[in-house]
């Protein structure tokens, strides 16, 4: 699956509009998870910083399509960029990507910091790609594409 958007393109009102209802956005960002993010490299004008310095839903967002590490809070409280880096490494991915998720069942999504694009790897399944980073959170939160 490949859906053709640009990267980097601003998380839709309506991605915000959910999470804020849901209690999951605040419009002043972390300063803490601003300054963690910077730390790996992760682009002050990407979806992705914008995305983790703004929402928060405790650990993790949950949904049917599973779980999302509140990135800011795992590279702050817990050994995170090492276990990424192990997992890409057993994946053969470069180290320009980050583990989004526990990769429970064997499966998992992965951003990729150059390109913006988010991408499902798994060891029995093919390979599911986002063009970017908001495409990807309308997927994950299932908020309907109407850009």
């Amino acid at each position: 699956m490949q859906l053709l958007i640009s990267n980097f393109e601003m998380i839709s009102g309506q991605l915000i509009e959910f999470l804020s209802g849901k209690g999951w956005w605040y419009e002043s960002p972390s300063a803490d998870y601003q300054l963690a993010l910077k730390k790996v490299d992760i682009n002050e004008d990407s979806d992705f910083y914008y995305f983790f310095s703004h929402a928060e839903e405790g650990v993790e967002f949950s949904s049917r399509h599973g779980r999302l590490f509140q990135i800011g809070w795992h590279l702050i409280n817990t050994s995170y960029l090492e276990d990424s880096a192990s997992l890409c490494k057993a994946l053969n991915l470069p180290d320009t990507w980050l583990s989004l998720d526990g990769f429970e069942g064997e499966g998992g999504f992965f951003y990729d910091k150059q390109s913006g694009g988010v991408s499902y790897f798994a060891f029995s399944k093919k390979r599911m790609e986002f063009a970017g980073f908001s495409e990807f959170l309308e997927y994950f939160f299932e908020i309907p594409y109407n850009h």
